[in-house]
């Protein structure tokens, strides 16, 4: 039964450090679909379609006044396939302007091998952020059709076209997190359903152990008892003239030192004046010459 208990809040100390990560990861999905629909909303105030219905791309770049979609995807190509950043430091460059947010090439290291030693070669990306802290949105991985220059033109369009799917696959995500943090939550606060059969159980092996442990005592007394000699047995007596002859062994030694102490050293044996000894003797001695 004890076991089951361990085994249960451990469960339960698991669940909560479940629920603790869940609600971190839903804090963060929050956060980001905030950024999303903020981001949606302010792309949709300012998105303009042409005549037949579809989205105008009126992307700009830096040190370009082309508006020609196959010129704009000439100059992308361009950039992704030869852009070299102008210091070691520089990784990010801002390229142009979209409908608010800003056009971004990125440059990414990748480590490889070649006879023993370590190389890197470098690879571009594209992608779109609007403010410094913003959401960035790619398409393709950041790669643009470097086979159709119009196509290409349209790569940043596309990657701010995104942030409808996005946000309907953070919002699926959350409600995911949901349902799990409420059956965590439940799991966490689960009480153990046996508790009280176990403490009852508890209560009974502590009165038995007591039980035990009072048996034990009273054994240990009775053959102590059992062992020791009665004062009507043999032993016993002997054990009582032992003690009656010290006893008075003992008075006899207090009561000479008593008479010693009362003659004084003058009167001890040996140095008794003859006009002090006991008339006892005198008696004795007169019938030993009668």
């Amino acid at each position: 039964m004890e076991s089951l208990r361990v085994a249960h809040f451990r469960e339960v100390s698991r669940s909560k450090r479940q629920l603790e990560e869940v609600l971190l990861k839903q804090e963060s999905i929050s956060k980001t679909l905030q950024k999303l629909s903020a981001d949606r909303k302010f792309l949709e105030k300012r998105l303009r379609y042409d005549k037949d219905g579809k989205k105008s791309n009126p992307i700009s770049l830096s040190g370009m006044k082309a508006s020609d979609p196959e010129k704009l995807g000439v100059e992308l190509i361009r950039l992704y396939k030869n852009w070299k950043p102008e210091t070691d430091d520089e990784n990010v460059r801002k390229i142009g302007a979209l409908y608010g947010f800003g056009l971004y090439i990125r440059r990414e290291p990748e480590a490889y091998e070649d006879k023993g030693q370590l190389c890197y070669r470098y690879h571009h990306r594209f992608y779109a952020q609007r403010g410094a802290d913003g959401i960035r949105y790619t398409y393709n991985n950041g790669i643009p059709d470097t086979e159709n220059p119009k196509q290409a033109s349209r790569h940043f369009l596309m990657a701010l076209g995104r942030m409808g799917p996005l946000e309907k696959k953070y919002q699926k995500q959350i409600q995911a997190q949901g349902k799990q943090r409420s059956s965590l939550e439940q799991l966490a606060k689960k009480p153990f359903e046996k508790e009280e059969e176990l403490r009852e159980m508890k209560s009974k092996l502590s009165s038995l152990e007591r039980e035990i442990a009072v048996n034990i005592q009273e054994k240990q007394f009775q053959k102590e008892t059992r062992d020791q000699p009665s004062m009507g047995s043999r032993s016993g007596r002997l054990i009582r003239k032992k003690k009656l002859r010290k006893e008075l062994k003992s008075k006899a030694g207090q009561k000479k030192e008593h008479n010693r102490q009362k003659l004084g050293p003058e009167n001890a044996p040996g140095n008794i004046h003859p006009y002090q000894v006991p008339l006892h003797r005198y008696t004795f001695l007169d019938k030993a010459i009668k």
